[in-house]
């Protein structure tokens, strides 16, 4: 009972909408048409394919400068990274490298010193322990200086 009722309501709303969108639908044109006269004509002309095959004037092509092209290859940023870590990791080898003779030559340095005052004879003592300590010292600030050579930043 009630489905027959929503039919019956929906068939007498869709005549009465169409009855009433023969009216709005000529209200709506009618609008349409006064808003399109009310709008400016353009002013320009519009230029058509017949209308450039008519003109005489030339028509250039740029072309692009005969410069050559760099053909060396670009180095990616992670190439570039790769790089730049085995270069670090070789630098702090070689300076793990020189801090270890350092440290030998500082050990050998105290058993020198050790053996200057252990030693009795003051010609062996002034001459070779001495000359022996003089060489090993030497050696000690040569190697500083060049670890110190790789710590520093390098500017670039």
């Amino acid at each position: 009972m009630k489905s027959i009722a929503c039919a019956l309501l929906l068939i007498v709303s869709m005549t009465s909408l169409r009855a009433g969108d023969v009216v709005e639908a000529s209200d709506v044109v009618q609008a349409s048409n006064a808003a399109k006269s009310k709008r400016k004509k353009s002013t320009s002309r519009v230029i058509t394919n017949a209308d450039v095959k008519k003109s005489k004037g030339k028509i250039t092509e740029n072309k692009a400068p005969l410069t050559p092209i760099d053909e060396t290859p670009k180095v990616s940023e992670v190439e570039q990274y790769e790089t730049a870590r085995l270069v670090r990791i070789a630098g702090e080898e070689k300076t793990a490298a020189i801090d270890r003779e350092i440290v030998q030559l500082e050990a050998e340095l105290v058993l020198i010193e050790r053996a200057y005052f252990e030693e009795n004879d003051p010609n062996v003592r002034d001459g070779a322990i001495v000359r022996k300590f003089r060489t090993t010292q030497e050696k000690l600030d040569a190697k500083k200086k060049e670890r110190d050579a790789l710590k520093t930043p390098k500017a670039e």
